[in-house]
């Protein structure tokens, strides 16, 4: 389950913006630029908070951060369709949650990681993500934000965000230089439920999930 090294970098700015996330910027109806709003507002939060010294480098605090802040705001059940695509409809219900459960703690345990490696080697400046054009609604439930990600060498990443509406905006995808981080996961999801099928590939993401929680 190989993510290119770019993903990690550009991936751990995005996170420090999607932390911050809270009921404070919700909006009340599915426009786009609210979407927008509630991404600027907790970027600048969390740019104030990645700061503190005692954040830097401690995998295990920020791994807490992202329990307690981003996982709320990102909608795991259209997250896993997404990634699982007809594997998703064919699963079994119980399949299905335990799918999602695993998936969790695969996210929350991978980005924890690029976020925590990124905050201890390299300051957040307050500019690391920019809002480059509006937004733009996909449908009635669906938005997309664009950005950019200041890199350290000074070069740019193009990030977009696919956020879905039902009571507030959550994060569905991210996609980090044109390359859709669940269109990724499904190739490689898919190519491993093809080989132990669907029981096989949760109990996979349950040993690797087992394996770095022992680290």
């Amino acid at each position: 389950m190989h993510i290119p090294t770019l993903f990690r970098t550009a991936l751990a700015a995005v996170l420090a913006c999607l932390l911050g996330a809270s009921s404070a910027y919700a909006t009340n109806q599915p426009d786009a630029a609210g979407a927008q709003t509630m991404l600027s507002a907790v970027q600048r939060d969390m740019v104030a908070a990645l700061q503190d010294p005692a954040a830097h480098g401690d995998q295990t605090a920020i791994e807490k951060l992202v329990n307690r802040l981003l996982v709320p705001h990102v909608d795991l059940d259209r997250a896993s369709i997404l990634v699982l695509g007809d594997h998703w409809r064919n699963a079994t219900p119980e399949q299905r949650a335990r799918f999602v459960d695993e998936f969790r703690s695969f996210l929350v345990r991978f980005y924890s990681g690029a976020l925590a490696s990124y905050v201890k080697s390299n300051a957040v400046p307050a500019d690391v993500i920019r809002f480059d054009r509006p937004p733009a609604l996909q449908s009635e439930t669906q938005a997309l934000v664009h950005s950019v990600v200041r890199q350290d060498d000074g070069k740019t990443v193009p990030v977009e965000y696919r956020l879905y509406w039902s009571d507030g905006w959550r994060v569905i995808d991210v996609s980090v230089g044109g390359i859709s981080i669940a269109r990724n996961y499904r190739s490689q999801f898919a190519s491993r439920v093809a080989q132990v099928g669907m029981d096989g590939l949760i109990a996979e993401l349950a040993q690797r999930n087992g394996e770095q929680a022992a680290r």
